[in-house]
């Protein structure tokens, strides 16, 4: 946990038993982190306060590749990589649902809706089901038509719009009321993106690619509006993500470093 002021590292959270963390999450209040373990099968939580840490074992996985809070933060959602997704009650430790993946052997991103009635899961053959919540059934279907996969989705904040990142490099905008795609964003250079993330406002779109580029799209307009260059990668950067304000970008690459970009005077 890094201190953005001073860029210092405040404190170390250990996973117990693990090689390796692929994805973090906080809860809403930030009182929570949520840790996803690909190699072990495990979903750490962590008291921020107290620095207390929770095991969630995934039953069949070997690798549990993304975590989701719903908005209330008393339902923790963990995809794994034999494709299904394990509704967590956060307070008993205990399953509530498990939601199986049709046709994948692994979910890669999972992402709640801002009102919490639908989550989206974005597997390795390059559809998206969305799930009502309530129901803990598939309500649709959104297929990426070019790809092999789908490595991250992304609503924007007022829900009606999803984006999904692929792994040939394109991003797809889907209007989430008409289960319909709206926009191909094609990266320039890439033949893979990695992450994409809304800025607060709903209006920049954040893609980060496997040559180690961050652009920045204009939703409405559809064009590039900024190319962020990684000043020490060359495998990519595999993460972004908007802070509450929505102008600073931080982007975390494949050697290993996190780079914080201020937006203001690229995109007002």
């Amino acid at each position: 946990m890094w201190d953005i002021a001073t860029g210092k590292v405040t404190v170390t959270l250990i996973a117990p038993g693990s090689t390796g963390v692929d994805y973090v999450a906080y809860g809403p209040g930030g009182t929570t982190l949520a840790a996803a373990d690909d190699y072990n099968g495990s979903t750490y939580l962590w008291d921020i306060a107290t620095r207390k840490v929770t095991t969630l074992t995934d039953p069949r996985s070997k690798g549990v590749e993304s975590v989701a809070f719903a908005p209330g933060g008393t339902t923790l959602a963990a995809a794994d990589s034999n494709g299904n997704i394990y509704l967590w009650d956060t307070a008993s430790k205990t399953i509530t649902a498990t939601l199986t993946d049709p046709g994948s052997h692994g979910v890669d991103y999972v992402a709640y809706a801002p009102d919490g009635t639908t989550l989206a899961a974005a597997d390795y053959n390059g559809n998206i089901y969305l799930w009502d919540t309530a129901s803990k059934t598939r309500t649709a279907t959104l297929t990426d038509p070019d790809s092999g996969g789908v490595d991250s989705v992304a609503y924007g904040p007022g829900g009606t719009t999803l984006a999904a990142a692929d792994s040939n490099g394109n991003i797809y905008l889907w209007d989430t009321a008409a289960k319909k795609r709206t926009a191909t964003l094609t990266d320039p250079g890439s033949k893979g993106v990695e992450s994409v993330a809304f800025a607060p406002n709903g209006k920049t779109l954040a893609a980060a690619d496997s040559n180690g580029n961050t652009y920045l799209w204009d939703t409405a307009a559809k064009k590039r509006t900024a190319t962020l260059t990684d000043p020490g990668s060359g495998g990519g950067v595999n993460y972004v993500a908007f802070a509450p304000g929505g102008t600073t970008l931080a982007a975390a690459d494949s050697d290993g470093s996190v780079y914080l970009w201020k937006l203001q005077a690229l995109h007002d």
